[in-house]
């Protein structure tokens, strides 16, 4: 807990993204990728095959842009970095670790962005004000020589740092928030689509919670409402063991796996 005090003092990070948690979260990420390495290889392996299968199956290999590239621990980053002649890493926050990752690459940039548009917006938000602020979706650099843009378990990701900052500040009611998550999230998918670029989309549709003996407690969709097409990768990623976020249960998340979204599994 020390180290990780530390590291959140010392990492620099923009102010507005640190009121919405994303230093944090990518610390504790960091974390529990640590403690928890070996339950979540298979996934981790599943996530890299699908993107070495998206990636094999451009015509072309200029650009390849990563959003949500966070620890890069499902991002098969030496493949990438082999495969096409420029990589762009995108993320609210890149800890040290990942810089040190990137420095032996020449044709690795990171970009620090909120794809969401929304962190800005909040913080200069008022107690008063009437409604929530409205997402303004981006792929930051996208341009004529990109050939693939993979979103990394990040979809129900989204939400998370608005909702930090906006739940304890403003007084809208969950069916307010409820719709506003699904705006957040649906606006990342449609300018996925809207991009035109093949893009592998990788997610979480399900959180399962189960008893010691298995027994299914709590099942919650992690998009709210938000609906994925047919034809992905679909399996499962054993995210937390009894004893990581309860005594009394495990989680198991559903993952969703797009070689080419929206379109069937190639």
């Amino acid at each position: 807990m020390i180290l990780e005090a530390l590291q959140y003092i010392r990492t620099p990070c923009r102010a507005e993204f640190r009121k919405l948690g994303f230093l944090h979260e990518a610390i504790a990420l960091q974390a529990r990728h640590k403690r928890l390495h070996s339950l979540w290889g298979p996934h981790l392996e599943r996530c890299k095959e699908l993107i070495r299968k998206a990636s094999r199956l451009c015509p072309q290999h200029r650009q390849v842009i990563v959003l949500g590239s966070g620890i890069l621990s499902e991002i098969p980053l030496d493949f990438l970095a082999r495969q096409f002649k420029q990589v762009v890493l995108v993320d609210a926050v890149h800890l040290n670790a990942v810089h040190d990752q990137v420095a032996g690459y020449g044709n690795v940039e990171m970009i620090e962005s909120d794809i969401t548009g929304l962190a800005v917006q909040l913080v200069a938000m008022k107690r008063r004000d009437r409604e929530l602020p409205t997402p303004q979706p981006s792929i930051p650099g996208l341009c004529e020589e990109t050939d693939l843009v993979i979103s990394a378990n990040l979809l129900s990701q989204l939400c998370v740092g608005p909702l930090h900052y906006a739940v304890p500040r403003f007084g809208f009611s969950n069916e307010q928030y409820i719709e506003w998550c699904r705006d957040i999230i649906d606006g990342h998918i449609g300018v996925l689509f809207e991009s035109g670029i093949r893009t592998c989309l990788i997610t979480d549709l399900v959180h399962v919670e189960r008893d010691r003996e298995g027994r299914e407690l709590k099942r919650e969709d992690m998009l709210f409402g938000s609906a994925l097409p047919d034809g992905a990768w679909i399996w499962e990623w054993k995210l937390a063991p009894v004893g990581e976020v309860s005594r009394r249960y495990s989680v198991t998340a559903v993952v969703n796996g797009f070689v080419n979204f929206p379109y069937p599994g190639e």
